[in-house]
């Protein structure tokens, strides 16, 4: 399901039709559903949240973005001629301290990273990297990252194409919180706790015929 659809679902069963305007556009809803998938996120890892994504950088450069991070695992550079070196996290405090004049270190092999907690209003993480390259490259990383946003009503997602009905139920429960509900809150958790259970006794399945295949 689109956006369109689950936001369609959500106002039906929420019972709040004032969040759609008249054409069904978005008129609030859209706010609760972005809400409850972040909330699904946090609470499951899933196949598909753990990737590994590359960002270019170039000669001289000491800052990369990237998107939808939860947490980084690994990091590594890679040059022109595809040679890897893996870099070590520290933190942003230590960068700056080993590194106090940023525009004055020598480029070389990248060593370090070091990640900015403060997200950007962009949904943008920046991470630091030290020293700066000698040549243009990549910084390849790896870990586990957030569902795509649903920002337009075409758009789709792990949750919204996979398990709509867990993503509605997440909704509701956002709104609930609004309400200040405690027991609607806790009913709606207890609902996709149940389906995620199920969810999981699938991925366990799933991953033991895999491994029966490839002992086979």
């Amino acid at each position: 399901m689109n956006l369109n659809e689950i936001r369609q679902q959500f106002v039906v069963l929420s019972g709040r039709y004032d969040l759609v305007n008249d054409d069904d556009s978005d008129n609030g809803a859209n706010f609760y559903i972005k809400a409850g998938q972040r909330y699904l996120d946090r609470l499951y890892t899933y196949e598909r949240s753990t990737l590994r994504i590359k960002c270019p950088i170039s000669s001289g450069q000491h800052r990369v973005m990237t998107s939808y991070v939860r947490s980084i695992k690994n990091a590594w550079f890679y040059d022109e001629e595809d040679t890897r070196a893996q870099l070590t996290e520290k933190t942003l405090e230590w960068l700056q301290k080993t590194y106090p004049n940023w525009g004055e270190v020598d480029s070389g092999t990248p060593l370090y990273y070091a990640i900015d907690r403060a997200v950007l209003q962009s949904g943008a993480t920046r991470v630091f990297i030290m020293p700066p390259p000698d040549a243009d490259g990549e910084i390849a990383f790896e870990g586990l990252f957030y569902a795509n946003d649903l920002d337009n009503d075409d758009d789709v997602s792990f949750w919204s194409d996979m398990y709509p009905s867990v993503l509605v139920m997440a909704a509701l429960r956002e709104l609930e919180i609004f309400y200040r509900n405690t027991q609607g809150k806790r009913d709606w958790e207890e609902a996709i706790q149940s389906e995620l259970h199920a969810f999981e006794m699938d991925l366990v399945e799933r991953e033991i015929a895999n491994t029966t295949q490839m002992e086979g």
